[in-house]
């Protein structure tokens, strides 16, 4: 690997400019938080999802390199990442469904929204086993979440509010209210 770097520094050498731009970027840098807001403009939603998806990778890549137990990370912060992976992944499926069915997608684009949408919806239910497994565990309900089931319970927060066709949507609004029709969906190509 380092060969085909410096083969490639030497074909085409990076500008000043161009190094200067690479030192200001923050090595690492963590969005901010995007606070859940129930005043969150609908066209928002979609940005707030990404926002919140990046933070969460972010967080879960920097306790991934921290020791196997880090101090803070508890049983009950491992259930509460499990339980909001499960919802944003539920919510996923929902969306990416909805966006097939609305869409009247036949071919290609309609296969691959329907096979994503499967494989979100084996990932819930392995979710679902994880968190079902780790409420046979032992923990204390006074500790603090870590950062990463924070992120997770904000990513299902978030994907929620925009899978189902309530701004105001809430973890214990549940999945009874009907989902958002893929139409419907902000940032959806078809309207």
């Amino acid at each position: 690997m380092s060969t085909s770097v410096r083969q490639a520094h030497h074909d085409r050498p990076l500008s000043a400019e161009d190094l200067e731009l690479l030192r200001a970027v923050p090595a690492g840098a963590c969005l901010p938080r995007w606070r859940p807001d129930t005043g969150e403009p609908v066209r928002r939603l979609p940005e707030a999802v990404a926002a919140t998806a990046e933070r969460a990778r972010h967080v879960a890549w920097k306790s991934d390199s921290q020791p196997p137990w880090p101090p803070g990370v508890s049983v009950n912060s491992l259930r509460q990442t499990a339980a909001a992976s499960t919802l944003a992944s539920h919510h996923c499926e929902i969306l990416l469904r909805s966006l097939a069915r609305g869409q009247r997608m036949a071919g290609e684009p309609g296969i691959a929204l329907r096979s994503a949408a499967d494989a979100i919806g084996r990932m819930r239910t392995s979710w679902l086993g994880i968190a079902h497994a780790l409420d046979q565990a032992a923990s204390s309900n006074q500790e603090q979440p870590s950062p990463v089931a924070t992120a997770a319970g904000d990513l299902a927060l978030w994907t929620g509010r925009l899978a189902y066709a309530n701004p105001g949507w809430t973890l214990a609004s549940g999945p009874a209210l009907a989902a958002r029709p893929g139409r419907n969906v902000p940032g959806s190509p078809v309207r």
